[in-house]
């Protein structure tokens, strides 16, 4: 009997952002809605509210992108 491998892959969906969707998550971040994310996502009609969070993280300015310095490379290595 030979045996089989089935792989299952998802598609990844490309979700498309507008400026004016990343103001208003950034205007209902800044309320007491901050962690009200499925209230949130009903501002919007096709994103779920783990598509609004995920965007409101990438919104967040203390979000860095990019490689690490070399300070940061020292103090991971110390720890490891």
């Amino acid at each position: 009997m030979k045996s089989q491998i089935f792989l299952i892959v998802k598609k990844k969906k490309v979700i498309q952002w507008l400026n004016d969707e990343d103001l208003i998550i950034k205007q209902l971040k800044n309320k007491k809605l901050k962690n009200k994310w499925k209230l949130i996502a009903k501002q919007f009609k096709n994103k779920t509210p783990a598509q609004v969070y995920l965007r409101s993280k990438i919104l967040d300015p203390r979000f860095k992108k990019g490689k690490f310095s070399k300070e940061e490379d020292e103090k991971i290595k110390k720890l490891v």
